[in-house]
């Protein structure tokens, strides 16, 4: 598959959990409070890209309405997939097959839209907690209290 057949295997699954797709961004808007972005990066260097959710906080967040990744305040790990025995970040679309890709975001969507319902104090807690990788950028430490 080419990379515009992977942004479509992508937005299938999206599409599964109410996101809006804006240019490599795929948003899910939850309340006043937080949205979840995913952006798809393509790499310069070949036929792969990387999966990166990331939280945005709406009342700080400079470029609403939508976001894109690298403007949220929260990253999140890049998403991963196994080839062959390993663990990668990269998505070589060339050489993957529908099925994989909707593996990879079916296991993390759920979890990042969870940690978005939970608000603040379940966001809050999870970085503290080193419960899953999050980055905080732009604000983020005193918006949560940090």
């Amino acid at each position: 598959m080419d990379l515009n057949e992977f942004k479509k295997v992508c937005w299938k699954t999206f599409k599964k959990y109410s996101f809006i797709k804006k240019g490599n961004n795929f948003h899910y808007v939850y309340n006043e409070e937080f949205g979840l972005v995913y952006g798809i990066q393509k790499s310069y260097y070949g036929s792969y890209c990387y999966i990166e959710p990331a939280i945005y906080i709406k009342s700080i967040n400079e470029f609403m309405p939508f976001p894109p990744f690298s403007g949220c305040e929260i990253r999140c790990a890049r998403l991963t997939h196994t080839v062959g025995n390993n663990l990668t970040t990269t998505f070589y679309y060339e050489i993957l097959d529908e099925q994989e890709i909707n593996d990879a975001l079916e296991k993390s969507i759920p979890i990042y839209i969870d940690l978005i319902k939970g608000g603040k104090s379940e966001i809050r807690k999870c970085y503290l907690e080193n419960e899953m990788y999050l980055s905080l950028w732009r604000g983020a430490a005193d918006y949560l209290e940090i």
